[in-house]
């Protein structure tokens, strides 16, 4: 589960969810800001939030689901054609669409050729069918000697990965 919000997968590959959607994490409601108003507003701080901010029943998000993760206000989506599909919270990058502080509570394509999805408290990743890593978001503690504490867009980290796992906050790659 993410920050309040909760995914479920079903076994018919519909996802499903439930709990906060204040940053259209569960890819639902009506925006009080368009994009274009919010990147207007401030490129630094959230100004917008998604009504209705909460769901306590389960509703469904997307058909066609292989694997999903949360990260602290969005969520992460692997279809099953391997496409890889974000929306809610971005505060460093998080949605992987070029933009650091935007809500948006649409789906965004952001990779091909996903293998697994996993998110950390603001960072998503994806391996990819040549096992390789990208990421996008926070890269707080430096990780791989990167000068840059964030990626908007999706950028490929290293390659023959077999998995990834993270810790409050804290990214381990094999």
């Amino acid at each position: 589960s993410g920050m309040g919000h909760v995914l479920i997968l079903k076994n018919d590959g519909s996802l499903w969810g439930f709990g906060n959607n204040m940053y259209g994490q569960l890819a639902q409601g009506t925006m009080s800001m368009s994009i274009e108003e919010q990147l207007l507003k401030s490129p630094y701080m959230i100004y917008a939030e998604c009504e209705p901010s909460k769901y306590t029943e389960p509703i469904k998000i997307m058909d066609d689901v292989k694997s999903m993760a949360t990260g602290m206000g969005f969520s992460v989506v692997l279809k099953n054609d391997g496409s890889v599909w974000i929306f809610g919270l971005s505060m460093a990058g998080d949605l992987g669409d070029g933009r650091y502080t935007i809500i948006n509570n649409k789906p965004i394509k952001v990779l091909e050729n996903g293998l697994e999805v996993f998110a950390g408290e603001d960072a998503g990743f994806a391996i990819t069918g040549d096992n390789e890593l990208w990421r996008w978001g926070s890269n707080y503690w430096n990780l791989g000697g990167a000068i840059y504490h964030r990626y908007a867009l999706p950028v490929r980290y290293t390659s023959n990965v077999k998995c990834v796992s993270n810790m409050q906050g804290y990214n381990f790659v094999v």
